[in-house]
């Protein structure tokens, strides 16, 4: 039995330009505001999209907590790098690290702070901050995983050697490290001919 073209189960037939089937808005936290389903749907538009930030400014920066608790402007940063708003979990850990320098969840901050650069591409950066977390918490429960992503950073700057040295030296200095981690790094050893 054959499948039905686009066109019998409602969809544009093949050869057709995409279509704009409904719109979705969001609140400046991320929420839905209102949605709307069109009936008829239109052509999508050259630049267009259906998802825009609600408010005066359709790009409207996410915003982070202003009271004094580093709790919760660490979870409004990490909630912004899971959803993959890399600049405002960067603006959110730059902030936790510079107000909160002794929390004690400070080297959480500065890997995470590394991993939204990462997400940014802009892996010197990233390089540099995971260096630092290293050097200034070598014992954090993300030492392993930082110097993971460090190699990482270094793979994606064309660093290849420097990169598999440090894949390398991560089941020396954490043996007990998660087993997820060291298979990872054996993984992605693998992976760079390392």
């Amino acid at each position: 039995m054959a499948i039905g073209s686009a066109a019998s189960q409602g969809g544009p037939a093949r050869g057709e330009p995409p279509q704009t089937l409904g719109s979705i808005r969001f609140d400046t936290n991320g929420n839905v505001i209102g949605e709307t389903l069109n009936a008829t749907p239109q052509p999508v538009q050259q630049g267009g999209g259906g998802i825009q930030t609600g408010g005066a400014a359709n790009d409207a920066v996410a915003s982070l907590p202003t009271d004094d608790n580093p709790n919760s402007l660490y979870q409004a940063a990490y909630q912004y790098l899971m959803s993959g708003d890399y600049k405002a979990a960067e603006a959110g850990f730059r902030e936790h690290v510079k107000r909160y320098p002794a929390d004690p969840m400070t080297a959480e901050a500065r890997f995470w702070l590394g991993e939204s650069l990462y997400g940014q591409g802009r892996y010197p950066e990233a390089a540099t901050l995971f260096i630092d977390t290293q050097r200034d918490y070598p014992d954090s429960k993300r030492a392993p995983e930082n110097m993971f992503k460090l190699g990482m950073a270094l793979e994606k700057m064309d660093n290849h050697d420097v990169a598999c040295a440090t894949f390398a030296q991560i089941p020396q200095r954490y043996p007990k490290a998660a087993p997820a981690i060291l298979k990872r790094v054996a993984d992605e050893r693998s992976r760079a001919k390392c």
